[in-house]
């Protein structure tokens, strides 16, 4: 019996709505309606299935996230790091350790002192390409969204300097979540500087711009 009106869904529907003329008529019906039913099965199968998968590679992403030294903790501890006090660079030192666990915030003077004075070194957390179009002088590079790749890099800095950590800016977290890797690592002077590229660049502070800046 030839299909009219249109595909075999819309028929699913509209030859059970027509007035029965025959037992023909009937057995067709039946037949469209048990087909119906059989893509209505299978269609269900299928969103089930994908259900299942999504909630399963969460499931794996938390777990890695979890083990893997470069997942992003579910609390970050944000804007909430104490503060380095300024008479920690009045001698021209940084007495006040990070113990591997508690991380400082350093302002942007204190990062310009540290930098001026060559007593610390800076890490750009960014991205590759973002640190090749332009960062602050000296800095290294250790894009936390893919340190895994970057342990020479890591292995190469000195455990006694202070590190001074950065991204972007106020609104970039990658800076607080690689000093918190650095310092689980054992580097105990770890500091991080919010204000990043942005503020440095805004205050007119020497900044290195490569080929895309």
């Amino acid at each position: 019996m030839p299909y009219r009106d249109g595909a075999k869904a819309t028929n699913c529907v509209r030859l059970i709505d027509t007035p029965h003329r025959s037992g023909y008529h009937d057995n067709a019906v039946n037949m469209q309606s048990q087909q119906c039913s059989g893509r209505i099965r299978v269609v269900k199968k299928a969103v089930i299935q994908a259900c299942l998968i999504c909630a399963g590679a969460s499931l794996i992403g938390v777990g890695v996230n979890l083990v893997a030294p470069w997942g992003i903790p579910f609390v970050a501890r944000g804007r909430n790091l104490p503060q380095l006090p300024d008479s920690a660079l009045v001698k021209g030192t940084d007495p006040a350790p990070s113990d591997g666990h508690e991380l400082v915030s350093i302002t942007l003077q204190q990062a310009k002192t540290l930098f001026d004075r060559d007593q610390a070194v800076f890490v750009d957390a960014r991205p590759e390409f973002e640190y090749a179009e332009g960062h602050i002088p000296g800095a290294i590079n250790i894009p936390f969204d893919e340190v895994e790749y970057y342990g020479s890099a890591i292995a190469s800095l000195d455990k006694h300097k202070p590190l001074v950590v950065y991204c972007a800016g106020e609104s970039c977290d990658l800076s607080i979540h690689l000093g918190e890797l650095l310092a689980k690592k054992g580097f105990n002077t770890v500091r991080v500087f919010f204000g990043g590229s942005v503020a440095w660049q805004r205050a007119g502070f020497p900044f290195d711009r490569g080929t895309g800046g």
